[in-house]
């Protein structure tokens, strides 16, 4: 079962909590920007297919490659090693337009892409160098909506969600043992443990077959994090 909004907030109000606790506990905030890079199979044969059933598009969707996003994370550092919990947030929209057949007025829509992970893991840290690992639930939704001309459409076509580990790496570039606050710069991948379930997409789009896909990214953070080392 996935977890679901009401979850991911509840996760998130406890991070944020937790802020307040950090002179006793001796906590690690970390926030930061998490853009990321993925390629899946499936996701090109969905753009092929929407652009070529479509050709009355004069904009069409482009490759699906790109999230963007948050990056929240509370670490407990026990000298060189710190067990963790973070949330992530990312989202796209690929648009299209164009006017319809038969239609004066010109349709604009997108093809948005959500994604959420929540998870725990450990890392190691020593002075401007560490290394991490860890494992949790990610969630990938896909909607289509369209306004501007005679049709409105607002559909859940893909709402998946597996297990998958983390790992990264922390560069600290400018380390200063005298400040509350320094930057990171976090390169990462995730890989799920599971393939995707594209069924839904591929009724939705007409498609005989999807490919079977794993939905792993790569990319770097830049992120703010607290505390002296």
């Amino acid at each position: 079962m996935y977890f679901g909004d009401h979850m991911f907030r509840l996760l998130l109000l406890g991070m944020l909590l937790c802020v307040g606790l950090t002179a006793q506990a001796q906590l690690l905030i970390d926030a930061g920007y998490n853009p990321s890079y993925y390629s899946m199979n499936s996701f090109e044969q969905i753009e092929q297919k929407f652009n070529s059933s479509n050709p009355w598009l004069n904009r069409e969707l482009k490759p699906f490659h790109w999230l963007h996003g948050i990056h929240l994370r509370l670490r407990h550092r026990f000298r060189e090693v710190a067990p963790f919990i973070e949330i992530n947030y990312q989202l796209n929209g690929n648009s299209y337009s164009g006017i319809r057949p038969n239609e004066n007025s010109e349709s604009k829509g997108k093809l948005r892409t959500n994604y959420r992970s929540v998870g725990i893991g450990i890392e190691w840290e020593k002075e401007s160098f560490g290394l991490g690992i860890g494992i949790g639930r990610q969630r990938f939704i896909l909607r289509h909506t369209e306004e501007g001309g005679v049709r409105k459409i607002d559909d859940d076509i893909l709402d998946d969600d597996v297990t998958m580990v983390n790992l990264y790496v922390n560069i600290l570039p400018s380390l200063d043992e005298r400040n509350s606050t320094n930057l990171i710069l976090q390169p990462f991948v995730t890989y799920p443990l599971q393939e995707s379930d594209f069924a839904s997409a591929s009724s939705y789009f007409s498609i005989d077959e999807l490919s079977t896909d794993k939905f792993w990214q790569i990319g770097l953070r830049l992120i703010l994090s607290n505390g002296q080392r």
